[in-house]
């Protein structure tokens, strides 16, 4: 469900009470004040937006306030259908994130903004383990919990791969962290953090499963 807006119970000493945006996706929600407040005669309570041509206590007109929660909700609806279409479960992190992102001076457009933080991960690779491979179901999505900033790794048997983002796998009952296969078919596979970072070898010594290169190394440019 689309962001949507309300006023706040609570009155404030200027009379006025601040808007609030719910959002909602299944069993997450996010709720916050958006920094603006109007009186309750000024709020339009079917169309949820300030009655134009009118300004709150702070001067700022009934348009430039419309505009700020057209944005919001533009992303939120980007986002939702984003989110449908690539079976990607919106956690409260992400809604926060995005609309973040929204409201930063270097916004470009809802979409950017979907693509950034809603990725299709359909798990059509294999979930790694220190001693054995298990097969991940190929109808099986995983919940994005926070995006990751782009890295690149060298798996210790060949291949190299970046990392995406952390998430919960609910088959697995289990937090992994999602990288894709750079080159072949481009996959995306699922690793637990233990084995990410580092493993044992017969002998005890330490070593790590994944090694972090340069982006010129990765994409065949060092």
């Amino acid at each position: 469900m689309p962001a949507h807006y309300s006023l706040d119970t609570r009155v404030r000493q200027s009379g006025e009470q601040a808007i609030r945006l719910s959002w909602s996706y299944g069993a997450h929600r996010y709720q916050n004040t958006i920094g603006f407040s109007v009186k309750k005669a000024h709020w339009d309570a079917h169309k949820r937006r300030v009655v134009p041509h009118t300004h709150n206590a702070d001067g700022v007109s009934a348009e430039a306030i419309n505009a700020y929660l057209n944005k919001l909700y533009g992303v939120s609806v980007t986002l939702d259908r984003a989110a449908k279409e690539r079976q990607v479960t919106l956690t409260r992190a992400i809604m926060q994130g995005a609309l973040s992102d929204a409201l930063s001076n270097n916004y470009t457009s809802a979409q950017v903004i979907a693509d950034k933080w809603v990725s299709h991960h359909p798990l059509q690779g294999q979930v790694l383990g220190r001693k054995k491979r298990t097969a991940a179901p190929t109808d099986a999505y995983p919940t994005i919990v926070q995006p990751q900033p782009v890295t690149y790794y060298r798996f210790h048997k060949g291949g190299y791969y970046r990392k995406v983002c952390k998430a919960h796998y609910e088959t697995l009952k289990a937090d992994l962290i999602i990288l894709q296969e750079l080159f072949g078919l481009n996959r995306f596979i699922a690793v637990t953090p233990s084995d990410f970072y580092v493993s044992h070898t017969n002998e005890g010594e330490l070593f790590a499963y994944y090694m972090e290169v340069s982006e010129a190394e990765a994409l065949g440019r060092g």
